[in-house]
């Protein structure tokens, strides 16, 4: 009887264990999804790369400058100072005004005195003047130039330079100056040395020139007809001493200019000189 348990015990067991090896094996590994891989793009360098060509733009058409002196007609008077009754001359202590060797000289001997030279006639309303300025001796501050449309011994406009070759433009009354354009320097002028100077005056507007170039232009309503005539002026303890030559005055046509934009000067007042 225990032989017959035994091994009924022995044969359960080893059922047990052929249930317990199936029951408790290792699973075989599920299969492994291998990724897909994307390939990535790489952009190529273009180290030189293409550019647009440009269109060119076409040349710019440069359009004429309006001649600074138009209108410039028929020679009203061409002076050689020859003739000492056109001229008003004078001689003192002070200096002197004089004709000699085709020129009007002004000499000043003493400091801050200021000598003025008037032709007798005509007068000139809208013109184009040039005179050629020989200052000889010429210290610092000095002044020397012209006198336009001239009125009376103190009413004119005063168009001077000093020494060191600025200009400078006065419109005088009652002997009063008042600043029409200040001081503006040129490159073209260099005392000792003789320049020509031009003036061009169109109703209320005065351009200024050396050598025939344009320096500037100035608009004053004030004066608009006169003689014409010269002015020294000495600042120094030395002599101040200038002629002037070859004065020539022109017509202006009227027909030949066209209209200009008004200009107002900086008006600033000075004492009497």
């Amino acid at each position: 009887m225990r032989r017959q348990l035994a091994g009924l015990s022995l044969a359960v067991l080893l059922a047990l264990s052929g249930c317990a090896g199936g029951l408790f094996a290792t699973p075989a590994p599920l299969p492994t999804e291998t990724p897909t891989i994307t390939p990535t793009l790489t952009a190529t360098i273009q180290w030189f790369p293409n550019t647009a060509t440009p269109t060119p733009l076409p040349p710019l058409e440069l359009q004429p400058t309006p001649a600074m002196r138009p209108g410039v007609g028929a020679l009203l008077l061409e002076d050689d100072f020859s003739n000492a009754a056109d001229w008003a001359t004078q001689k003192n202590a002070a200096g002197s005004v004089g004709l000699g060797a085709n020129k009007l000289s002004i000499v000043v001997n003493q400091p801050n005195v200021a000598l003025n030279s008037l032709r007798t006639a005509p007068d000139f309303g809208d013109f184009y003047l040039e005179v050629t300025v020989e200052p000889s001796l010429c210290g610092r501050d000095d002044r020397f130039g012209v006198l336009l449309r001239a009125q009376s011994e103190g009413d004119y406009y005063r168009l001077f330079s000093d020494c060191a070759g600025n200009l400078r433009l006065e419109r005088v009354l009652g002997g009063t100056a008042t600043v029409v354009q200040n001081w503006t320097a040129t490159i073209l002028i260099r005392p000792p040395l003789s320049f020509k100077l031009g003036v061009w005056a169109y109703r209320g507007e005065l351009r200024v020139f050396v050598e025939d170039k344009f320096q500037f232009s100035a608009s004053d309503p004030m004066l608009t007809g006169g003689r014409v005539g010269f002015y020294a002026r000495a600042a120094n303890n030395g002599s101040l001493s200038v002629s002037f030559a070859n004065l020539k005055v022109s017509a202006l046509d009227p027909a030949g200019i066209l209209p200009t934009a008004t200009i107002t000067p900086t008006v600033t007042r000075t004492p009497r000189q």
